[in-house]
């Protein structure tokens, strides 16, 4: 895969664009593939964050984020969190021009919405795991593979096909033999939804002097070749924010706000942009919030925490069988629902704070996952029970995520602990030294699994890491290898206690046991900034740099204000001026 800076002078995007066309349209002239096999994965990242065999957050097994929220993937260091105290103005400034390649799901989405009934594509073409902010849909990722073009080669001829096929689909004049006026009308009207823009003059009159071409040699096809050429256009698989005089276009500001809170192109949006109505902070903000309703009309922000917190990965989990036989394909589901339904009841059902995400103890349930917990089933399949703290207290102690942070045969004590220090604290865990080497808890049936780790911490050379991990993890012990809450580990009482070791040597904050830790997760100005920084990390689609400070501070001062309300954060973020401005002049 090759990449590019997220960052581009305008000049070079707009000859990336151009570019980019040029290479697909050569692609539409071709017959059969460019080589290679076409499959839909070849040229794929291999950090896809894919669940396997043996869940390991470390390793990508789990399916929980794996890119730490640290250092750039070109190495670079990582800015400090926001703190209490402003950075220099004259350090901050507005990111430089950009293109960003949309998601397989993003593309999915503009296509059923401009073309309801079309054949669903996204799986055939290839996934990506985070990159370096951490999320899918990373805005680094610009160049397209060998592989990524064949693919996208086959959807759009798929797509193509389909609309010839049902020529209702695009426009009924397409079912007799079109004249220009009819290829003017589906360039003009279809090219509007796919880029998400009107189409100047210029590029209209493109569009319809190429099928004209393609007509005079094969009259049958040129239709086919022309939808082919509109679903291979870079304007349609990328999207721009290139800015004009550093601040973004009402099209483009609709795209970046539509498509960070939905994966999706803007809807009512196309109308305030076309009436200039995308120009001000109360504008977004009334847009934002109309889609912040629930996660049906932010399916963007279902994935802010389904890729942070990796509870989808519950459904690839593979357990010993023998160790776990209550744990089914059905409940694996059940838990994926569970986790959903239960951040989308902190947000929208209480008072939607990052405290009561961290700390919560009500969750929907249906009858078969309150009798694996074995607690009362709620009336209805759905409906939420509430669990004693000591059981359960916030998203970190869900079914779906102490089941995906664990082993196939038990509990992974480093494995949760690095996933709080990094997801929830946003620490760094270096690798461990070459000349260190992994020392295997001991097999035990006398020991619990916090005793037989007692190397990580008499060791010096592990306990330099270990210590930032496996503290943490002690805390979630109460939960086995398959989300079940327990009180023993090999017939001996578990000892949930810990402290949380400040990574910058301040002083440490001890708990008792994982409702202890939540709460003082929840307590911690830490916590906040990590949380800060990852949601901004997501709606920009980039890693944070030191000249975003002051938006990160703005933002961090607004969170503190809200008591933490996250879905004021998100519509702080797609509102700020670094969202919707551009480096002038770049």
């Amino acid at each position: 895969m090759l990449h590019q800076s997220t960052s581009v002078p305008r000049t070079t995007a707009r000859r990336a664009l151009h570019g980019s066309l040029g290479l697909l349209i050569a692609l539409v002239a071709c017959s059969g593939n460019i080589g290679g096999s076409g499959r839909a994965d070849d040229g794929a990242d291999s950090d896809d964050g894919a669940g396997g065999s043996t869940p390991d957050p470390t390793t990508g097994g789990s399916g929980a984020v794996t890119t730490p929220m640290s250092g750039g993937s070109d190495g670079s260091p990582t800015p400090p969190l926001p703190g209490p105290t402003p950075p220099n103005p004259a350090t901050c400034a507005p990111p430089a021009p950009r293109i960003v390649k949309l998601t397989p799901e993003q593309l999915a989405r503009t296509v059923a919405a401009a073309l309801p009934a079309t054949p669903a594509f996204a799986d055939a073409l290839p996934k990506y795991g985070p990159g370096a902010s951490g999320f899918s849909h990373e805005s680094e990722r610009l160049m397209l593979s060998q592989g990524d073009v064949e693919a996208h080669f086959v959807v759009a001829g798929r797509l193509a096909d389909a609309i010839v096929a049902k020529p209702d689909l695009a426009a009924p004049c397409l079912a007799r033999t079109p004249d220009a006026a009819c290829i003017g009308t589906v360039v003009r009207d279809l090219g509007r939804k796919l880029f998400r823009r009107p189409l100047e003059q210029a590029e209209q009159d493109e569009l319809v002097a190429y099928h004209k071409s393609e007509a005079a040699a094969d009259a049958a096809s040129a239709t086919r070749q022309l939808l082919r050429r509109m679903f291979l256009s870079p304007h349609f698989l990328f999207r721009s924010e290139l800015a004009r005089d550093g601040a973004m276009t009402g099209w483009e500001r609709a795209s970046a706000l539509s498509y960070a809170l939905t994966d999706g192109p803007p809807d009512a949006m196309f109308a305030a942009a076309e009436q200039g109505k995308l120009s001000t902070k109360a504008e977004l903000a009334a847009h934002a919030r109309r889609l912040l309703t629930g996660f049906a009309g932010a399916p963007g922000l279902r994935r802010l925490f389904a890729e942070l917190y990796g509870y989808e990965g519950v459904v690839t989990a593979v357990k010993d069988r023998e160790r776990y036989p209550a744990f089914t394909a059905s409940i694996a589901t059940a838990m994926r629902t569970e986790a959903e339904g239960f951040i989308a009841h902190a947000l929208w059902s209480e008072d939607g704070t990052l405290a009561t995400l961290l700390t919560g103890t009500r969750t929907p349930l249906d009858k078969a996952l309150a009798g694996y917990y074995g607690v009362t089933a709620p009336a209805t399949d759905g409906g939420t029970v509430t669990f004693p703290p000591q059981r359960r207290s916030g998203v970190l102690t869900l079914g779906a995520l102490t089941t995906v942070l664990a082993r196939s045969d038990e509990s992974d004590i480093v494995a949760r602990g690095r996933f709080v220090r990094e997801r929830v604290l946003c620490g760094e865990i270096p690798p461990p030294p070459p000349d260190v080497p992994a020392i295997p808890p001991p097999a035990s049936a006398s020991l619990t699994h916090r005793e037989r780790l007692s190397a990580h911490s008499s060791v010096p050379a592990c306990a330099s890491c270990h210590k930032f991990m496996d503290p943490l993890g002690f805390a979630l012990e109460t939960f086995d290898g398959a989300g079940k809450f327990r009180t023993e580990d090999h017939g001996r009482p578990i000892d949930g206690s810990g402290e949380i070791v400040d990574q910058d040597g301040g002083p440490s904050v001890a708990f008792k046991d994982a409702a202890d830790l939540a709460s003082k997760l929840a307590a911690s100005p830490a916590v906040a900034a990590c949380f800060v920084r990852t949601a901004f990390r997501f709606a920009h689609a980039r890693r944070d740099t030191v000249a975003d400070g002051c938006s990160l501070w703005g933002a961090l001062q607004g969170f503190q204000e809200s008591s933490g309300n996250i879905i004021d954060l998100v519509v702080a973020l797609v509102t700020d001026d670094q969202f919707v401005t551009r480096r002038a002049n770049h």
